[in-house]
């Protein structure tokens, strides 16, 4: 019996989080609290929501009435949400670095990176993105380095990709 007040209470507690995403899209539909409680104002956002979306604005959570609600809380909540984030960098390796003549698809994401800010940076030199870490790469990386105040080793270790990181997505928000 306890399981089961526990799982409708988690139903309870998803059908509002559900309904209160939708309330920041649809206006019609009002904020509901989150707290696993079906009380007077998750009923309303209930009817408002069956309301518009051409249901019999009953309050009752049925079949149908949920799985829109699902659809319409994927749909809102894929359509508005922020691009994923991706992290190349290795960070499970502390002394990872990428050397001199590495050829790889990190190497070309540097590359792509440094192309990038070069745009604002006069002294990063010419350098073909290629995915070769050769020495005219290598040449762009210690002019950022010696830029970013890191010994000028030409390889990417983590501080030379935080400041690469930190520098690109600095110049991408300017652009």
């Amino acid at each position: 019996m306890a399981n089961e007040m526990i799982d409708q209470r988690k139903a309870i507690e998803n059908l509002q989080l559900y309904l209160r995403e939708i309330s920041y899209y649809d206006t019609n539909i009002p904020p509901t609290p989150i707290d696993g409680i079906y009380e007077n104002a998750t009923k309303e956002a209930v009817k408002a929501f069956q309301r518009e979306y051409g249901f019999t604005p009953n309050g009752i959570v049925d079949k149908r009435t949920w799985d829109r609600i699902y659809r319409v809380y994927k749909q809102y909540s894929t359509a508005y949400s922020s691009p994923m984030g991706i992290y190349p960098y290795p960070h499970m390796t502390p002394d990872f670095r990428v050397l001199e003549g590495e050829e790889s698809d990190l190497v070309m994401i540097i590359q792509i990176m440094l192309n990038t800010i070069r745009l604002g940076l006069d002294d990063l030199g010419d350098f073909t993105v290629n995915g070769i870490h050769d020495s005219a790469s290598v040449f762009a990386v210690k002019a950022l380095q010696r830029r970013s105040f890191l010994p000028q080793t030409g390889a990417v270790d983590a501080q030379t990709w935080n400041a690469l990181a930190a520098l690109y997505n600095k110049y991408i928000k300017i652009n």
